[in-house]
């Protein structure tokens, strides 16, 4: 009696939290999904004005992706370190505000440096050479968008620590709105603004990034209670965004070196390989939003020491994302080529991007498995191991396998894609061990 009684009393603890952290997470979905539509809109706009755009964009965001994603995980580590701190006791969490601030315009900067001192060796990428300026000069364009985002990022690290996410996810939304009148405004052009082609998408970028960090500053002040900046904050939130930095670095950098790689084959190929990808990162997008709410659930749980609270949480999460995830999955290995024909009407990228989309379809449930996981891992403080796992996973296997494949089995792109598959795979079965040994060493 008292073993069923334990088990009922797991169950509803489970079945809790997962309301809880389903009614956290929503706001976050919408918003990241929102942020990765600002980004299927270029796609999209982009595709509708000519399939060199597409493939253009897609290379340029290749080339962008891994710093301006490693950029944002520099600012990952604040929303569970301050969670941790409420949930020790610590009561003027708004002193931390101007810190986050300061070091989101600092990381921007730094981040748009590091692009331009990158920016020479695009032409030795071995892309089609009709797409190298176009590539060159959205790339230099969208670059002055960084400070808008990141600044956006910071501040919503900040507000997510507290559980307040509405707001800002909401704009997200209203923003991917904006983005597509402003894409085709200035891509297309109407009067009396000209034609800008490639060159609007950066402008578009530029101006809804601003939107969106001076709307959420205005309404982050609320609580704002000093101009100090608290150094040992910000060298904690270094020393844990550090690993989760490099590890999103390299995941990005697996996919975004696909893209590269993809290039060789041509501008179809590179132009399916784009679709794909944006189907791919927009369904991603709801397991890392849940993940992102897990790492400060998990964080304030495991502050409180709270470790039953913190098994809750892993089981909730795990059983949210991969729920969303065996949808998507069945519908992209059912309905192929209804979601590519979203984003383009040429039949070659669409036959092309269905033998993509399957193999997307394969991976999904790893995939949710292997973000949840990682923001499990994150609000109970380990990162390291991680950054070294995917480190491994995607270029000692997944993409020399890949690249093998793609230039000598000649499969193209599809080679390149199963070289990503293998390296999900053993970065889900890694993180699965990594989560016991750290739950081991807690309980």
């Amino acid at each position: 009696m008292c073993s069923a009684y334990r088990h009922v009393s797991k169950l509803k603890g489970i079945v809790f939290s997962s309301k809880e952290l389903f009614v956290f997470s929503l706001p976050i979905v919408f918003g990241q999904v929102g942020q990765m539509l600002i980004g299927a809109g270029d796609t999209l706009v982009a595709a509708r004005y000519s399939t060199e755009t597409v493939a253009a964009v897609g290379l340029a965001g290749g080339i962008m992706s891994p710093l301006f994603v490693a950029g944002l995980g520099f600012m990952s580590g604040a929303a569970p370190i301050l969670a941790t701190k409420r949930g020790e006791g610590e009561k003027d969490i708004g002193k931390y505000l101007f810190s986050i601030i300061v070091y989101s315009v600092a990381v921007a900067v730094v981040v748009q440096l590091l692009l331009f001192a990158m920016f020479p060796l695009i032409p030795y990428l071995g892309m089609d050479e009709q797409l190298v300026p176009l590539v060159k000069e959205y790339t230099v364009l969208f670059s002055f968008s960084f400070l808008g985002a990141y600044l956006f990022q910071g501040l919503k690290e900040f507000l997510q620590s507290f559980e307040d996410v509405v707001v800002p996810n909401v704009l997200s939304i209203v923003a991917v709105f904006i983005n597509i009148a402003l894409n085709l405004v200035f891509v297309f052009g109407v009067k009396p603004v000209p034609e800008f082609g490639i060159k609007g998408l950066a402008f578009a970028s530029i101006l809804v990034r601003a939107f969106l960090a001076i709307s959420v500053l205005i309404y982050a002040k609320k609580y704002f209670t000093s101009f100090s900046i608290q150094k040992k904050f910000l060298l904690e939130v270094l020393k844990l965004s550090t690993p989760i930095a490099f590890t999103i670095g390299v995941e990005v950098a697996a996919f975004s070196v696909s893209t590269i790689i993809v290039g060789n084959f041509g501008m179809i190929q590179t132009a399916a390989h784009n679709v794909v990808l944006t189907l791919a990162s927009i369904t991603f997008m709801v397991p890392l939003a849940i993940s992102s709410a897990l790492s400060v659930k998990v964080g304030h749980a495991y502050g409180e020491k709270n470790i039953d609270r913190v098994k809750q949480f892993i089981a909730s999460g795990l059983f949210l994302s991969l729920t969303f995830m065996g949808m998507t999955g069945a519908l992209f290995f059912f309905f192929p080529a209804f979601w590519l024909e979203l984003f383009t009407q040429d039949t070659q990228v669409v036959t092309i991007g269905v033998t993509l989309l399957y193999l997307v379809a394969m991976f999904q449930l790893v995939d949710g498995t292997q973000i949840t996981l990682t923001g499990i891992l994150r609000g109970l403080g380990e990162t390291k191991s991680v950054f070294v796992l995917i480190l491994v996973a995607y270029w000692v296997a997944g993409i020399p396998f890949g690249s093998y494949l793609a230039f000598y089995h000649r499969l193209g792109a599809q080679g390149v894609w199963i070289g990503l598959t293998i390296g999900l795979f053993l970065i889900g079965s890694g993180l699965i061990v990594l989560l016991k040994k750290k739950m081991a060493a807690i309980v």
